[in-house]
């Protein structure tokens, strides 16, 4: 039986059958192995606990979940085709109000969100996330062809953490996303 350390109290280990510890997994946020010897301080954020916690050894299996709203389809293809060629497990959907379903019940460790949606704005989307319990320490990535003076401002001060606007470079948005997610700073 092999067994992965996220910490001193969680290991994770492979077995026939779904455990609590298994189902535990598919909620985390995953880090990268680190590399021997240098002596870096890789994190991970736990979204089912809201804590950034250190990186030990992850399974391959294990992606963190992105979760991109937007009602565009061909950017949600496009960038659910170039996140998960970077190793993402990414779940897309079109409107505010199954965003907030989904990020509630999906563990999600970053969401990427549209500011202007059919069934709630970007501003309200962030407000409704940040008062819930459940997905107030997710990062969130504002993505917008809105082009409003103070926009940028208003959503950060709402509560999300990174502010783009769309045309976007994917170099940058791959940037956020993994600082986000892995506390990474390139």
């Amino acid at each position: 039986m092999t067994g992965y350390v996220f910490d001193d109290s969680l290991t994770i280990t492979s077995s026939a059958g779904p455990t609590t510890r298994q189902d535990r997994v598919e909620r985390v946020s995953v880090g990268r192995k680190r590399k021997s010897g240098n002596g870096s301080n890789v994190n991970y954020f736990d979204s089912a606990t809201g804590i950034r916690r250190p990186f030990m050894q992850l399974p391959h299996a294990v992606k963190p979940l992105v979760l991109h709203i937007d009602d565009d389809l061909d950017l949600l293809s496009a960038l659910t085709a170039r996140l998960t060629n970077e190793n993402y497990r990414v779940s897309s959907v079109t409107d505010g109000q199954s965003g907030v379903e989904y990020a509630v019940k999906s563990g999600a460790n970053c969401i990427i969100l549209d500011y202007d949606l059919p069934n709630g704005c970007g501003a309200e989307i962030i407000e409704v996330l940040k008062r819930n319990e459940k997905t107030k320490e997710i990062p969130i990535i504002v993505l917008t062809a809105v082009h409003k003076r103070g926009l940028e401002r208003e959503m950060l001060n709402k509560g999300a953490n990174s502010f783009m606007t769309k045309p976007f470079e994917f170099s940058e948005l791959r940037s956020e996303v993994k600082r986000l997610v892995y506390g990474d700073d390139e």
